[in-house]
């Protein structure tokens, strides 16, 4: 990578903020000034004040966290949008809802498999053919199978809760991003596109609403959350993907001066919840690489069968509201 480091371009120099960089030429061809990445800017000094809301003219300030911390978030002369702790709850209470008539539609799956089981059992006690027999003790087999993948499938959509009630990422497994750390992270991301949806919906809609109005999007480092925004926001503008990695992989840099206080802040929070700390996963995790990020968007239009269905189905977006948005930052 080129760059060697915070303070040469796409990245501004705001003082009490890191990470903060605009989307723009020469790197990603839409029209410049309009949007901008960082991490958390709640220490942002008057300094950096200035030059944000003075110079850059960003009036606008949305929060990619579901778990914001427990601070005021004040920058005079700007609004920060979030989504809220009513739209959060609402939003957990429609998923428990789900999920338990998912985990009933499991239930009554194994319960039938335990019947056929049960049948299965009767007929190979009753059975003297051995060839019958032999197919019967076959079906055996596949039926526990079976009745492992969904115990498997009920286990999973028993532990959603508990990992709806923590900040992201959730569930985070050291050990796996140690392991693999593409996949681990192709994992985490596809899940964060599904439960940070409502985060992704505010800014795509504050963008329609405000076409042409500087905005700034952050998450804690600007590295994940931030980083998926703005991957969906290029992908809709049919960046090519490479230049989105290339984006994605900046943080790399704009995340160096406050990696040793990250480890810290990720350790405890570990230790606190009783989990394992791996800091050679932890190291992985923190590694930023435009592979992870060529192989999410490939994950991206597999899982979601391309970035406008996703844009429609899970961001609640329109055909005229997903135009709007190109027609606000495209370059002719």
């Amino acid at each position: 990578m080129a760059l060697q480091d915070h303070s040469s371009p796409p990245f501004i120099v705001i003082d009490g903020v890191h990470n903060f960089r605009m989307i723009g030429q020469p790197f990603i061809n839409i029209k410049p000034n309009i949007i901008f990445r960082s991490g958390d800017p709640i220490g942002i000094t008057e300094e950096g004040r200035k030059e944000l809301v003075d110079r850059l003219k960003i009036k606008t300030i949305v929060d990619m966290r579901l778990e914001r911390p427990p601070v005021e978030h004040n920058i005079d002369g700007t609004q920060w949008l979030f989504v809220s702790s009513e739209e959060q709850q609402t939003r957990k209470e429609v998923q428990l809802i789900e999920s338990w008539m998912q985990q009933l539609e499991l239930a009554e799956q194994q319960l039938e498999l335990w019947v056929q089981e049960a049948e299965l059992y009767l007929e190979k006690e009753k059975e003297e053919d051995g060839e019958q027999l032999e197919k019967l003790k076959q079906q055996e087999i596949e039926l526990e199978k079976q009745l492992a993948d969904l115990e498997k499938q009920l286990d999973e959509e028993q532990s959603k809760p508990e990992q709806w009630s923590q900040a992201f990422p959730p569930k985070l497994n050291l050990d796996n991003f140690q392991e693999d750390a593409k996949k681990e992270f192709i994992k985490t991301y596809t899940e964060a596109l599904k439960e940070n949806k409502s985060a992704f919906e505010l800014f795509f809609k504050h963008i329609k609403n405000n076409p042409g109005q500087p905005v700034l999007v952050h998450c804690s480092a600007g590295k994940d959350r931030t980083g998926l925004a703005i991957a969906l926001l290029l992908m809709t503008l049919g960046v090519d993907d490479k230049a989105i990695a290339h984006d994605y992989a900046l943080s790399s840099i704009g995340i160096k001066p406050i990696s040793p206080k990250m480890k810290e802040q990720l350790k405890a929070r570990f230790e606190a919840s009783g989990r394992g700390y791996n800091p050679q996963g932890m190291e992985n995790f923190l590694d930023v690489k435009d592979e992870i990020m060529l192989a999410v968007l490939e994950a991206v239009r597999v899982a979601f069968d391309g970035i406008e269905n996703y844009l429609k189905t899970y961001l609640n977006l329109t055909a005229e509201d997903i135009e709007i948005i190109r027609g606000s930052l495209a370059v002719n």
